[in-house]
């Protein structure tokens, strides 16, 4: 059954970024949680965009999970993504997030074409200001803070600073943010946040999602 148009409308109009939520299906695994009851703890709670990752699942399983997840997500009006996998974005007609490390952004945009929504990740000021110039929805930016999910350095925030103001794609900060870090980035003028673990492996999801939902609403 086709994805209905008006949700793929709403991965293009005024797309929010200010609480992102990566519902990695590994992950969530190990903690003996279902993806999707994750997925709907997090919008309920307030999440505006949301991503399933899993480099475990294969390509019919990964297709199934997020074609679900991107009819719920819709029912929420909030952003969906799939990671990495840009022919399952084409085949539902949904965002997707990219790095420099898969397919170029520019072959991905050929197969997914705007206005639909996509994702850049970038680790470094030089990989951020290369970004920028593919012109995507958004930019990932991180890790931001240490954290054990990824094995590459934090960026510094004064850095983090300065690709925000130079960028005129909107920034998403990832890696390592926490309810109580959180204020760090604000003060420097990040307004969006991505969260895997934080949100995803808290006791309660709702509750997390709302509490962090307050936070960067109050800012």
């Amino acid at each position: 059954m086709p994805v209905k148009k008006s949700s793929f409308q709403r991965q293009h109009i005024k797309p929010d970024l200010s609480l992102y939520v990566i519902i990695d299906s590994d992950y969530l695994t190990t903690l003996k949680r279902g993806p999707h009851k994750t997925l709907v703890s997090a919008l309920k709670g307030g999440a505006t965009a949301v991503q399933l990752r899993s480099k475990n699942l294969n390509d019919r399983d990964y297709y199934n999970e997020a074609k679900k997840m991107f009819k719920t997500a819709s029912k929420f009006s909030a952003l969906f993504f799939v990671n990495d996998r840009v022919h399952i974005a084409a085949a539902l007609r949904c965002g997707f997030h990219t790095g420099f490390e898969d397919m170029p952004f520019s072959e991905a945009r050929k197969l997914v074409k705007p206005p639909i929504a996509a994702g850049l990740s970038a680790s470094t000021v030089r990989e951020a200001l290369a970004a920028d110039m593919l012109k995507p929805t958004y930019i990932g930016l991180g890790p931001v803070f240490p954290t054990s999910t990824k094995d590459k350095k934090n960026i510094s925030l004064s850095s983090v600073k300065k690709i925000i103001v130079s960028s005129s794609s909107p920034i998403v900060a990832i890696g390592g943010i926490k309810e109580y870090n959180i204020n760090q980035l604000i003060k420097i003028g990040v307004k969006n946040f991505c969260f895997i673990s934080e949100i995803c492996g808290a006791g309660n999801v709702y509750e997390k999602t709302r509490a962090i939902k307050k936070i960067i609403q109050g800012a």
